[in-house]
């Protein structure tokens, strides 16, 4: 897995595992606090070109439901987790998060100590 970095403007560092898509970004980082939704939060435009940073420690364990977005696109221009599900377990996900962040040219920071 690939290192990556989010470089705060105050020159702090944080290093974490790269993976989503390969392209770098610069974004204002912000926080959500929910336990559900990401899809919502990744597709509502109020979040256009921030990176997020979800503080649940878990995302991804529901997957991908199309049914769910709040728009036709990702308005996020970057995530920040800590740690990704490897399964997704709802019956009606299409696919994984992962995979979708890679078709949406968004990058994803994983295993981020925060």
């Amino acid at each position: 897995m690939e290192k990556g970095y989010l470089v705060l403007e105050n020159g702090e560092i944080f290093e974490g595992n790269r993976i989503g898509s390969e392209r770098d970004t610069v974004c204002e980082v912000v926080f959500n606090t929910s336990m559900t939704g990401y899809l919502e939060i990744f597709t509502d435009p109020s979040y256009a070109g921030q990176g997020v940073t979800l503080t649940y420690p878990l995302i991804g364990n529901y997957g991908v439901i199309t049914n769910d977005v709040e728009s036709r696109r990702m308005w996020i221009k970057a995530i920040f987790i800590h740690e990704l599900a490897e399964l997704e377990s709802n019956f009606r996900s299409e696919t994984n998060l992962n995979d979708y962040l890679k078709n949406n040219d968004i990058p994803r920071f994983n295993e981020c100590e925060y």
